[in-house]
C-alpha cells in the first residue's frame, strides 16, 4: 500500500477522503512511534477503528464523507485557511488541512498524542517539504487563543464532547474567530437512542450547541445527523449493507435525530 498525498486546489471527495485514511496504516508501519505512543494511537478513533479489520468498513463509511465536508467548509472562504484543530487527537485531520495549504496549530492534553502528531509532521515532510502545522500540548480553557488569531476555521472531530463545560469553551475561543469564520463540530449525538442506552455521558446535545452559537452571533449552516448504524452491525457483513440500504432511504427523514449515532454542526460567524 503507497501514501496518498492530496495536491492543493484538489476537489476532495469522499473517495479521496478514504485514500487519505488509508494512509494510517502505512503510518502505523513506518512511523516511529514508541510503545505509550502507539498505546494512545491504539485507543484513538482514527487508528484504532482502521487497524481492527472488523471496524474498518464502519470507519471509513462514517468518515470519509464527513472530512470530505470538513476539508470543503475549511476552505470555502480562503485558499490557506487559519485552522485550529480543538482536541487534534492523532493529529490527522491538522496534517491533511496542512498539506491542502492551511496553516494549522493543534492543540491537545495528552503529551503522547501530541509527540506521535510531530512524528507524523515530520514523517509527511521528508516526503512534501515543509508543513504550516503544529502541535501544543494545552488544556482547552487555558490556551491562549489570542496568540494564533484571527482564526478561519474550528474544527473539532469527536473531541468537543470531552471538554466541559462545552459552552464555556466556545466563548473563549469564539472572539478570535474572524467574522465570516466557521466552526465545524462533529460529536456523539447525546440524543440518539443508541447513546441514551449505551454511552450516557454529560454532553451538549446538537440542539443545544445550535442554540448557543446562535445567541453567540453564528448563523448556522446545517446540522445533520450521522451514522444510524450502531458500531456493532459492522461486524455482520450482511446486515451492514442492508443496514447502509435503510439508512440512505431515511436520511433526510426527522427519525435521523433519534438514531443518528453522531451530529456534525456547520456554523458562520456574523
Amino acid at each position: 500500500m503507497s501514501l496518498y498525498i492530496p495536491r492543493r486546489n484538489e476537489p476532495f471527495s469522499p473517495l479521496r477522503a478514504r485514500d487519505y485514511l488509508s494512509n494510517l496504516l502505512v503510518e502505523f508501519r513506518e512511523i516511529p512511534f514508541d510503545s505509550d505512543e502507539k498505546r494512545v494511537l491504539h485507543t484513538a478513533a482514527m487508528y484504532g477503528r482502521l487497524l481492527d479489520e472488523r471496524t474498518r468498513p464502519f470507519f471509513y463509511y462514517h468518515m470519509a464523507p464527513l472530512i470530505s465536508k470538513a476539508v470543503a467548509s475549511a476552505f470555502s472562504t480562503s485558499s490557506a485557511p487559519n485552522v485550529l484543530d480543538l482536541g487534534c487527537g492523532s493529529g490527522t485531520l491538522s496534517v491533511l488541512f496542512s498539506l491542502l495549504g492551511a496553516r494549522v496549530i493543534g492543540i491537545d492534553m495528552d503529551p503522547n498524542i501530541i509527540e506521535a502528531c510531530r512524528k507524523k509532521k515530520s514523517y509527511y515532510e521528508e516526503i512534501c517539504g515543509k508543513l504550516d502545522v503544529r502541535f501544543e500540548v494545552a488544556d482547552a480553557f487555558a490556551f491562549d487563543y489570542q496568540s494564533v488569531a484571527p482564526i478561519d476555521f474550528l474544527y473539532s472531530l469527536f473531541a468537543f464532547n470531552l471538554m466541559q463545560p462545552s459552552v464555556e469553551l466556545l466563548s473563549l475561543v469564539s472572539p478570535q474567530i474572524k467574522k465570516g469564520g466557521r466552526i465545524f463540530i462533529s460529536d456523539g449525538n447525546k440524543d440518539s437512542i443508541y447513546n441514551k442506552l449505551f454511552r450516557r455521558r454529560s454532553a451538549l446535545g446538537p440542539l443545544e450547541l445550535r442554540y448557543a452559537l446562535t445567541e453567540m452571533n453564528y448563523h448556522v449552516l446545517s446540522l445533520e445527523y450521522d451514522c444510524m448504524l450502531p458500531p456493532v452491525i459492522v461486524r455482520h457483513k450482511r446486515l451492514f449493507e442492508m443496514g447502509k440500504k435503510i439508512e440512505t432511504a431515511v436520511d433526510k427523514l426527522d427519525i435521523f435525530r433519534w438514531f443518528g449515532v453522531s451530529y456534525t454542526i456547520e456554523a458562520e460567524k456574523r
